[in-house]
């Protein structure tokens, strides 16, 4: 019996190291091609707020095998800026799948005037992507045509 014990318990210390074996992160780079449709009202102070959503799909390299290169995006926010349009604040979330249908959720935002502290994070996932974080920083790296932009990132992929 004693023997079954310690079998069993060296069974599930291996399993637990292992499982600690498998989690993985990565860097990991994206650029993101979205149409953009953006509402702009005056405040009462005579800043303009803007309300935007995007679309488009997301180009990834680096991630973990099993994990798609491209994935569509949806995109919501809302910008403040000076009456010069000057930056400041933006917050927004964007809704990920990929082609088997898995996603995830990212909200992220700005706080200063050249969008240099731009981030977004999981939030919430579902699929494969359930129990994966990820971390990145954004930028804004050029307009396409009127409404089309391109944002680019670099972060961190954490697998479980």
């Amino acid at each position: 019996m004693k023997l079954l014990k310690t079998l069993i318990l060296t069974l599930a210390t291996i399993f637990a190291f292992s499982s600690f074996a498998l989690a993985e992160t990565v860097t990991f780079t994206g650029t993101g091609y979205v149409t953009t449709n953006i509402e702009v009202s005056a405040t009462s102070d005579g800043r303009n707020l803007q309300h935007y959503t995007n679309s488009g799909f997301w180009v990834q390299e680096g991630l973990p095998e099993g994990f798609p290169s491209t994935i569509v995006a949806d995109c919501q926010g809302v910008a403040l800026s000076t009456a010069e349009w000057a930056s400041l604040g933006d917050t927004f979330i964007c809704v990920a799948t990929d082609g088997d249908g898995d996603g995830f959720i990212n909200a992220g935002g700005s706080t200063q005037p050249d969008y240099s502290d731009c981030h977004a994070a999981t939030v919430a996932a579902w699929g494969k992507y359930a129990d994966v974080t990820q971390s990145v920083k954004c930028k804004f790296a050029g307009r396409v045509t009127p409404n089309a932009i391109m944002l680019t990132w670099t972060g961190e992929f954490t697998t479980p």
